[in-house]
């Protein structure tokens, strides 16, 4: 048999990854309803939070059913250093939601976590707030990238 058949893909597009070697689950963030289905008779969670300003907001809801599904264990993907709530990064929305949905995990006490702290791939938050880190350009024009060094933000 091919395939994976104890993963579960939660997503907010089905139809867009479907192929038959998982068991598929609409999960939308914004829509508290879609989180059972998902979590129902999982054990681990692999979490990537979605890009928008209310992540913080949604993530203790999201615990909360994973509490009542029963999960043991998430891995969450954040960002490098995030926790820490200061250095460079600290005035970064995206940088201050991870930090603090990471804190409600940690502070959970319900399961058993792993916190990603990725620096390297982080394409994302320049689209979505390239304009904002433009703003905070340094003399020389140059930006740090989220952990991956100076890299000019034009």
């Amino acid at each position: 048999d091919a395939g994976y058949p104890t993963v579960r893909v939660a997503t907010r597009d089905v139809t867009s990854c479907d192929h038959g070697a998982f068991e598929m689950a609409d999960f939308v963030w914004e829509i508290e309803d879609t989180y059972a289905r998902a979590l129902k008779g999982v054990d681990t969670v692999f979490c990537a939070l979605p890009l928008t300003k209310d992540a913080v907001t949604r993530f203790p809801a999201f615990l909360r059913e994973c509490r009542r599904a029963r999960v043991r264990n998430i891995v969450k993907l954040s960002f490098y250093h995030a926790r820490e709530g200061e250095g460079r990064f600290k005035d970064v929305p995206l940088v201050q939601s991870h930090g603090m949905c990471d804190h409600l995990l940690a502070e959970e006490g319900e399961f058993n976590y792993t916190i990603l702290g990725a620096s390297h791939f982080m394409s994302n938050p320049m689209v979505f707030q390239g304009a904002e880190l433009r703003r905070k350009v340094g003399n020389d024009g140059a930006v740090f990238y989220y952990g991956a060094g100076p890299k000019a933000v034009k």
